[in-house]
């Protein structure tokens, strides 16, 4: 075998690995892609729930006006006139909690609405 021979399969052994190498670089960068594209559904789905909860909390608050009810305001359902929601929860957690008892007690925050006294 000749030097120049020699030299020529060196070459070609150089190319396939630096090919190889590129095919190697390639399927890193594909499975990248791949992972990366994941997560981006996945984050699009998680946006596409929290778009739901706001629609959906927009179209419920459709229902509610806000009413001054003994010095205190509160959200009524429009349809039934005996339904009060605590507006603290309605604007800061966007959940509807209807306040209960004599004194309209919101059970989640636990907000006193009391009936007869003046409002603090």
């Amino acid at each position: 075998m000749s030097l120049m021979q020699t030299l020529k399969d060196i070459s070609a052994v150089v190319k396939t690995l630096v090919t190889a190498k590129d095919k190697s670089g390639i399927l890193e960068l594909v499975v990248s892609a791949r992972e990366e594209a994941i997560a981006l559904q996945e984050e699009n789905r998680e946006l596409k729930k929290q778009i739901e909860l706001y629609d959906r909390f927009d179209k419920e608050m459709e229902n509610y006006s806000l009413v001054k009810l003994n010095g205190y305001r509160v959200y009524q359902h429009d349809t039934d006139s005996d339904l009060y929601v605590c507006p603290r929860c309605v604007v800061k957690c966007r959940e509807f909690y209807p306040l209960q008892g004599a004194s309209f007690q919101c059970p989640y925050c636990e907000t006193f609405f009391p009936l007869g006294a003046p409002p603090q």
